[in-house]
C-alpha cells in the first residue's frame, strides 16, 4: 500500500524551504516580482503592515495580532497573551519591518516595531526636487497597553518617524508623534476598536491626523469577519510628501477562515482606498504550527493604478 503524505507533512517541508527563502530575500532584497511599478498608492500605510492585516484590506483595528496592534491600534494588544517576534518583507512595495511583542510577562504589555520603506526616484509620492536620490521612510514605534477592565483595554504608541535623502536637506523631515487607542469586547465574539493617530500633528507634512476604527466578529470559532473606517484630517500647510485626499473616507472589509487541525488560514479583503482614489482586492494564506507562523499576502488594484503587491511574513511565539 502506498504511503499517503499528509497536509501537515507537506507544510513542515515547505516551512523549512520558506525560512531559507525568506532569509535570502532579507539579505539580498531582490526585486523578484515583475510588473510591480513605483506608485503613489504605495504611500498607503496598509503596505507597512503584516501580511495578515494586508490580506484583510487593513481591517485589523480590533484584532489582537501582535505586529499590527503596534502599528494600528495598541489597545487591541491588551486582549492578547503572548511573547512573539515578527518580520515582514515586500520587494514589490519595497518595505521591511520587524517587531517584538510581549503581553504575557506583566499586566502592562509592550511592543516595539521598526518599519522602513524605500522610495525610489520615480515614485509619485516622492517630493519633487532637482536631485534623483532615493528617499527612505523609517519609523520606530513603542507601544504600551493594558486592560482597565476585563473587557476594556487602552493603549498608547510613541513613534519617531523620519523621511530623508530627499536631495534637498531642507526638505528632510523628522517627527515625534503618537497614537492613542481603545478596544472594547462587547461580546465574547465581538470586539470593536478605535484609535486617534498622530495626535501631535503633521510636523513638516510627514504625518497627518487620522481617526480610525473597526470591528471583528467571530461568526464561528474558525470564521471571523472584520471591517474598518479611516478618516484623514487636512494638513496644516501644502503637503510635500503625497499626503492622500483627506476629504474622502477609506473603508475596508475582510474575512478569515481557519482550517481545523492543520494550522492553515485563508484570508481575503476589499479596501476602498478612497484617500488614494483606488480600490484593492486582497488575499492571503497563513500557517501557524508549533510556535511558528508563516504568512503571505497579495494585493491587486481593481480601480486606479495597475499595481500588485506581494508581502511575506515570519513569526515566532515563545
Amino acid at each position: 500500500m502506498k504511503k499517503i503524505i499528509s497536509l501537515e507533512m507537506i507544510f513542515k517541508i515547505h516551512s523549512k524551504a520558506f525560512l531559507l527563502a525568506f532569509s535570502l530575500l532579507l539579505s539580498l532584497q531582490m526585486p523578484l516580482f515583475a510588473g510591480s511599478t513605483p506608485s503613489h498608492l504605495l504611500g498607503d500605510p496598509l503596505f507597512l503592515l503584516s501580511p495578515v492585516a494586508q490580506s484583510l484590506g487593513g481591517a485589523a483595528y480590533s484584532l489582537k495580532g501582535a505586529h499590527d496592534s503596534i502599528l494600528l491600534n495598541p489597545a487591541s494588544g491588551a486582549f492578547a497573551s503572548e511573547y512573539s517576534v515578527h518580520g515582514n518583507f515586500s520587494s514589490s512595495a519595497r518595505t521591511l519591518s520587524a517587531s517584538i511583542f510581549d503581553s504575557k510577562s506583566t499586566a502592562l504589555g509592550a511592543g516595539f516595531a521598526y518599519v522602513r520603506r524605500n522610495i525610489e526616484k520615480d515614485d509619485a509620492s516622492k517630493v519633487y526636487t532637482s536631485g534623483d536620490s532615493e528617499q527612505a521612510y523609517q519609523g520606530l514605534n513603542l507601544s504600551l497597553f493594558g486592560k482597565l477592565q476585563e473587557n476594556f483595554g487602552v493603549g498608547l504608541t510613541v513613534r519617531y518617524s523620519a523621511r530623508n535623502k530627499t536631495g534637498t536637506p531642507a526638505l528632510d523631515a523628522q517627527s515625534w508623534n503618537g497614537d492613542f487607542g481603545a478596544a472594547f469586547k462587547l461580546l465574547p465574539q465581538l470586539t470593536i476598536g478605535a484609535v486617534y493617530k498622530n495626535i501631535l500633528g503633521d510636523n513638516k507634512n510627514l504625518e497627518t491626523h487620522v481617526l480610525a476604527g473597526g470591528l471583528n466578529y467571530d461568526l464561528l470559532p474558525e470564521f471571523t469577519i472584520t471591517a474598518a473606517l479611516e478618516k484623514y484630517s487636512p494638513t496644516s500647510e501644502a503637503p510635500l510628501f503625497g499626503v492622500p485626499n483627506e476629504s474622502k473616507i477609506t473603508w475596508a472589509v475582510g474575512a478569515q477562515y481557519s482550517l481545523k487541525g492543520n494550522g492553515l488560514s485563508l484570508r481575503a479583503g476589499l479596501r476602498e482606498a478612497a484617500s488614494w482614489n483606488t480600490q484593492l482586492a486582497c488575499a492571503g494564506l497563513g500557517y501557524n504550527k508549533e510556535n511558528l507562523q508563516i504568512d503571505y499576502s497579495i494585493g491587486s488594484v481593481l480601480k486606479g493604478e495597475k499595481l500588485t503587491v506581494h508581502t511575506f511574513g515570519l513569526g515566532m511565539t515563545f
